[in-house]
């Protein structure tokens, strides 16, 4: 199993407020929204060697952790607006899920040669 490369972007402290909604279109492309109860898109289709940015406008923290799949990687605690990126560098379907809700908050990620 190939292992995704993780880089961090933004970590508010612990004791964070709620923000304002997130502009994602600022973000690039590939961006995956974590709420408190889903995340959307909940299936997202990128190319080999492309990052998908992971958000947290919930107002809880969130740990996306790889299930099944290609590629394994888990984002870390995202307190409210935390974002960081991961780099998928294999072919194929990664499912994934929060750890704490995975019942809910769940989706995969399909990578494809461009």
């Amino acid at each position: 199993m190939a292992s995704c490369t993780t880089q961090q972007v933004a970590t508010p402290t612990a004791n964070s407020v709620p923000k304002p909604p997130i502009d994602t279109s600022k973000l690039g492309k590939n961006v995956i929204v974590i709420y408190d109860d889903r995340v959307e898109p909940s299936t997202i289709t990128i190319n080999v060697g492309e990052f998908v940015t992971w958000v947290n406008a919930g107002t809880n923290v969130h740990n996306m952790r790889s299930g099944r799949g290609v590629e394994r990687f888990q984002t870390g605690v995202l307190d409210n607006g935390g974002i960081i990126k991961n780099l998928f560098s294999e072919v194929g379907e990664t499912e994934f899920a929060d750890i704490k809700n995975p019942d809910k908050i769940r989706g995969s990620i399909v990578v494809v040669r461009p």
